[in-house]
C-alpha cells in the first residue's frame, strides 16, 4: 500500500473512532477533534503530496483520491468555511499538476509516437473538466483541445478483396482506401477516401468484364474510441461509414473483337454488396440511416506507429449456388500532429 492510502485509511480509522465514542449525535468536543485530525491530515499528507504531484504525474491520481476523500469528510462535517484556505491551495496545486501531466503527455506523444500517452492525455484531461478547473490558465477548453488534437491523431487504411463464383465465370473486386481519425469536441471523427475497383469477370461467353477504378469519399463516426495502455491492449471501435459506395453508378465493359465493345451500366457497388453478403452482422443500418459497418475487437499491436489491426474473413454461398468468399484488412496507425 502506497504512502498515501496507509495515512488515508489511518485518517479514517481515527475519525470512525471519535465517532464511535458516541451512537447518537455528534458532539462539538467531537467535531473539535475532528478538525484537528483534518488539519494534521492536510498538512502532514494532503498537503505534501500534491506539491509533489505538481510536477511528478507518476503520483498524481493518489495525490488527487486522497485530497477528493480528505474534502469529502470536510464536507460531511459541514467544515468547507473553516477549511476554505486549505481547499483552494489543494486546487490550485491539483489543476498544476494536471496541467504538467497533460503537457507532458501529449510532448510524449507527438515526439515519441507512443500510443499510450493518447489515453493519458484524454484521461487528465477529463479529470480537469470534471473538477471544473477550465477556467484556470492552461486548462480552458481551447488548451486541452489542442493538445488532445495533435495527441489524438490516426489513420486507418483499408485493403480488401472479394472473390465469386457463379455458373457465369470468376470474378473479382478490390478496394483500398485511407482515412485520417480525429478527436473533434471529444468525439472521434474522420473521412477519406476508397478506390473500389477494378472489377474483373471472365468466363461468361468468352468474355471479359471490367469496371475502372473508382475512387468515393467515406465517413468514420462519430465513433467510440477506447484505448488502454500497457499490457492490456486496446479497445477499438470504429463506425465505418460507406453509405457513399451505394450511391454511384457503375459501367461495365466487354470487347466482343475487333473494334468493338459492349458498355453495360450497373448501379450499386459490387464490392459493397459482396462485404455486407459476408459480414452482414456488423451492419448497423437498422438503428442509424446509413450504410455503416461496426468494427471492433482489435488485435492490439503497440509498436511502430501501429496501434491495432482487424482482419474480417468470409465465405459464403448462396440458394444460387454463387460461392463467394473475401479477405479485408484494417490497420489504424496513430499519427500525431509533429507542429503546430
Amino acid at each position: 500500500m502506497s504512502p498515501t492510502r496507509t495515512t488515508l485509511k489511518s485518517a479514517r480509522e481515527i475519525v470512525a473512532n471519535i465517532l464511535a465514542e458516541s451512537q447518537e449525535t455528534v458532539t462539538d468536543e467531537q467535531i473539535e477533534r475532528i478538525k484537528k485530525v483534518l488539519r494534521a491530515w492536510y498538512t502532514a499528507s494532503v498537503k505534501n503530496h500534491l506539491e509533489a504531484a505538481k510536477e511528478n504525474e507518476q503520483i498524481l491520481k493518489d495525490s488527487a483520491r486522497e485530497f477528493l476523500e480528505w474534502w469529502k469528510i470536510v464536507q460531511i462535517f459541514g467544515l468547507d468555511d473553516e477549511f476554505a484556505q486549505e481547499i483552494e491551495r489543494a486546487h490550485d496545486l491539483l489543476a498544476e499538476g494536471f496541467k504538467n501531466a497533460i503537457t507532458l503527455a501529449s510532448e510524449r506523444c507527438v515526439a515519441d509516437r507512443d500510443i499510450t500517452q493518447a489515453s493519458a492525455v484524454m484521461q487528465w484531461t477529463a479529470l480537469a473538466q470534471l473538477l471544473g478547473y477550465d477556467d484556470r490558465p492552461g486548462l480552458a477548453y481551447e488548451d486541452l483541445k489542442q493538445h488532445v488534437h495533435e495527441c489524438a491523431r490516426f489513420e486507418l487504411k483499408i485493403e480488401s478483396r472479394m472473390d465469386a463464383n457463379t455458373d457465369f465465370g470468376d470474378s473479382y473486386i478490390t478496394l483500398t482506401g485511407e482515412a485520417v481519425v480525429e478527436l473533434k469536441d471529444w468525439v472521434f471523427t474522420g473521412g477519406g477516401t476508397v478506390t473500389e475497383g477494378p472489377w474483373v469477370q471472365t468466363g461468361e461467353g468468352g468474355c471479359t468484364y471490367t469496371v475502372d477504378p473508382n475512387t468515393y469519399n467515406i465517413k468514420i463516426g462519430p465513433t467510440p474510441f477506447l484505448h488502454a495502455s500497457g499490457k492490456t491492449g486496446a479497445n477499438v471501435n470504429l463506425l465505418l461509414d460507406l453509405t457513399a459506395l451505394d450511391e454511384h453508378y457503375l459501367y461495365y465493359r466487354c470487347s466482343l473483337g475487333g473494334n468493338s465493345q459492349m458498355t453495360v451500366g450497373w448501379p450499386g457497388s459490387f464490392w459493397l454488396s459482396d462485404f455486407d453478403e459476408l459480414h452482414e452482422d456488423l451492419n448497423l443500418r437498422a438503428y442509424l440511416e446509413c450504410e455503416c459497418y461496426a468494427i471492433s475487437d482489435w488485435e492490439y499491436v503497440g509498436k511502430d506507429g501501429i496501434v491495432a489491426r482487424k482482419t474480417l474473413k468470409g465465405s459464403k454461398t448462396s440458394a444460387f449456388g454463387t460461392s463467394t468468399k473475401g479477405t479485408t484488412e484494417f490497420v489504424l496507425y496513430h499519427r500525431p500532429v509533429t507542429s503546430r
